[in-house]
């Protein structure tokens, strides 16, 4: 199937998934969720583990199948029939588009749950925002570090191994 429109189809069958899949298979969603083990449940410590587990493989793991900005969720690529879009330049592209929607700039304070590999609080930083980014992420950080570092924006980022949940005010 095709949509230009994939957000409105897809809220249209999550409107409707009741009618669409069928009530045994419903229930077996059910005996799944509550049979998950509760250190895979995002409490602290939880939440620790799991990206522990995930993240901290090894950063020479994630960069074998990532483009260069080490950024693995959506990307805007410019429309079609356009010439080729590289993923990093479209994953910039996306990353620009939120710092824009968020005015982020020179005199911002930007705080980001999440840092990744380090992509948007060196995007951030190099429009002149300061940058707190959190992770739980030992071998993200250490990387984001080092890129931040080499990016000459080290006093601009922040980059703290602590969970979300923990700040303040």
């Amino acid at each position: 199937w095709d949509s230009d429109d994939l957000a409105g189809v897809l809220t249209v069958l999550a409107g409707h998934v009741d009618e669409l899949v069928p009530a045994p298979l419903r229930r077996l969603r059910g005996l799944w969720v509550s049979a998950r083990p509760a250190g895979d449940r995002n409490t602290r410590d939880g939440a620790r583990t799991n990206i522990q587990r995930h993240y901290d493989l090894s950063n020479d793991l994630f960069a074998a199948f990532l483009d260069p900005t080490l950024t693995y969720s959506s990307a805007i690529f410019r429309a079609f029939p356009a010439r080729f879009d590289s993923l990093a330049s479209a994953q910039h592209r996306k990353i620009d588009r939120l710092l824009d929607l968020a005015g982020a700039g020179e005199g911002t304070r930007l705080l980001e749950i999440g840092t990744g590999w380090g992509e948007l609080a060196l995007r951030a930083a190099a429009r002149g925002a300061r940058v707190t980014t959190l992770t739980l992420s030992e071998e993200q950080a250490a990387l984001a570090r080092e890129r931040i570092a080499a990016a000459g924006l080290a006093d601009r980022v922040d980059v703290q191994l602590r969970d979300y949940r923990d700040i303040e005010g």
